[in-house]
């Protein structure tokens, strides 16, 4: 079973929602049919509103035995164009969402899965 895992970012901060407890980033398994990157747009679009651009896939980590894989990817709002001037922007105001500097992050109570790609990438993400 394949999942998407997404960082959205902006300026210097990413896109976070609690639920039970913790923090993540938006999280989803691949439909039937769906490629990753598709998953990772259609996510993001029914949760916030926006269409991304993407910045980055940082990795794919193995979940318990190895039959779970999560495909990281860090992305940005999609910047206007010609064709789209005004596109929309991320819209939290409904939802357990906050815009975190990486500094706030690490001081969150994170769900496992996010702590564990944080302490191996959190360079790359601050870069990409």
């Amino acid at each position: 079973m394949d999942k998407i895992a997404l960082l959205i970012r902006k300026d210097d901060e990413f896109l976070l929602f609690e639920r039970e407890d913790n923090w993540r980033p938006v999280m989803r398994e691949i439909e039937h049919g769906e490629t990753l990157r598709e998953a990772v747009r259609n996510e993001t679009k029914e949760l916030t509103g926006a269409d991304i651009e993407f910045v980055d896939k940082i990795t794919r980590t193995e979940i318990g035995s190895g039959n779970e894989r999560v495909h990281w990817y860090v992305a940005g709002e999609k910047a206007p164009t010609e064709e789209d001037p005004e596109p929309e922007k991320v819209d939290i105001s409904e939802g357990n969402y906050q815009w975190c500097s990486i500094e706030e992050i690490t001081e969150k109570n994170l769900n496992r899965h996010l702590q564990d790609f944080l302490e191996e990438h959190e360079e790359e993400i601050v870069e990409a």
